[in-house]
């Protein structure tokens, strides 16, 4: 994914964004359920969001995925996931990076409010406003 880019080596920890509209709630509901009787506790679930959050422009449910599960769950992902739409990117501390550049998807790419990362890129490097 990255390993040709030495500003952001494989890093230990993915996230998974699973995107879905309103009326994909249940089958986004029923592939959550699905993900955790398959991978269990190796790929946790965080969170659910029925609204927009962060840079995220759709409802998502997100879930936890150690580079050790990596290939296994992206596999099974293409799988399962039509017609949802899923961002998997590394968490390196560089957000822009992450969610852009860094990112893998499976199905239709979402847009993603980049702004958001790019302001909390330059708070990371700025400090907070005064």
């Amino acid at each position: 994914m990255n390993d040709n880019d030495p500003q952001h080596p494989l890093c230990e920890k993915y996230h998974i964004h699973v995107y879905f509209s309103k009326e994909q709630t249940d089958i986004a509901r029923g592939l959550q359920q699905d993900m955790t009787d398959t991978f269990g506790d190796k790929v946790p679930h965080d969170s659910w969001h029925d609204k927009n959050v962060g840079p995220h422009t759709a409802p998502q449910f997100l879930h936890l995925l150690p580079q050790e599960h990596f290939q296994d769950v992206v596999a099974w992902l293409n799988e399962h996931a039509e017609p949802l739409s899923i961002l998997v990117h590394p968490n390196t501390g560089d957000d822009l990076w992450d969610h852009t550049t860094g990112a893998v998807w499976i199905g239709e790419k979402r847009d993603i409010n980049t702004q958001i990362l790019t302001n909390l890129k330059c708070r990371k490097t700025t400090g907070p406003k005064q």
